[in-house]
Order: C-alpha cells, then sequence, then structure tokens
C-alpha cells in the first residue's frame, strides 16, 4: 500500500513562509489530492491558523468540511479543549519524539525511527524520504515536497 502523502502547513514543493496556513494555500494542496497539516490556534473562543502565532480567521464548519483530509497540530491549551470536544483529527506535540493522534496514529519529530505501520514520518527535505517505498513502511510521511515525492 502506498503510504499517505501530508502536505506540511499546505506547501507542496518548497516552504513558503508568507502562504504557509493561509486557508486558500491549504485548499490547493487537498484540491490535488494530499492531506494537509495545519497549526490551529484559539482565542477567546475563535480559531485561527498560523505557525508561530493565529493569522487566518477559520470556523468549525470550515474545518470539519475538510476534516477527512486534515491533520490537526493545535498549538495552545484553548485549541486542545476545542477539539478534544469535535471528531476531528487532531494531535500537540513541541519536541516530543512520538505523540499521539486522536485518531491513534503515531506522529514522529523528524529523523526519528518509524514504529509501527500506523507512523507519521515528518520529512523536511526535498528528496524522496529514505522509508517511502518500504514494504512495510511509514503510514504516511508529512513534508513541504509532498509533490515532488508522488509516487504517481
Amino acid at each position: 500500500m502506498e503510504p499517505l502523502l501530508i502536505s506540511h502547513r499546505g506547501n507542496l514543493s518548497g516552504r513558503l513562509p508568507d502562504f504557509e496556513n493561509s486557508p486558500s494555500y491549504i485548499d490547493t494542496a487537498l484540491e490535488r489530492g494530499f492531506d494537509a497539516e495545519i497549526d490551529i490556534w484559539s482565542v477567546e473562543g475563535a480559531l485561527f491558523l498560523g505557525h508561530d502565532k493565529p493569522e487566518y480567521h477559520v470556523s468549525l464548519d470550515w474545518l470539519e468540511e475538510r476534516s477527512s483530509q486534515l491533520w490537526i497540530h493545535c498549538k495552545n491549551g484553548s485549541a486542545i479543549e476545542i477539539m478534544s470536544e469535535r471528531s476531528l483529527h487532531w494531535f500537540f506535540h513541541e519536541t516530543d519524539p512520538y505523540t499521539l493522534t486522536s485518531r491513534g496514529f503515531i506522529w514522529g519529530y523528524p529523523r526519528v525511527e518509524p514504529v509501527g505501520q500506523r507512523f507519521v514520518s515528518l520529512w523536511f527535505e526535498s528528496e524522496r524520504p529514505p522509508h517511502l517505498e518500504s514494504e512495510p513502511g511509514p503510514h504516511a510521511f508529512c513534508g513541504d515536497f509532498v509533490a515532488d515525492w508522488s509516487l504517481a
């Protein structure tokens, strides 16, 4: 089975910090058939996308309409509280080598050893991940160059 490819903050062929986590940028990655890892903040009950700070307001409806393709990285405790009350796919981590997502996937920090078949490997280099075609390999790879790694 081919591993799932997850666009990191909407990036497809390299980092574009000025566009990362913007709703239209995320939608482009989803329309291209990739899943997307997004960063979510909650400020006074409102939800925002953004890596280092809340930047782009989004609604729960926006998240739920795309829920089958989103991997939601909660950036603050308030976001965790809101996500934990929904059936969305979310997780929280900072520099932990491994973290468990709300749907039971093991999210691995870059360059940690893959663990099991429900493992998601972060890979931020442009070259193809070393375990991309391993059998059995990780369930998914998340990075900034997923369009360049595509097996199709």
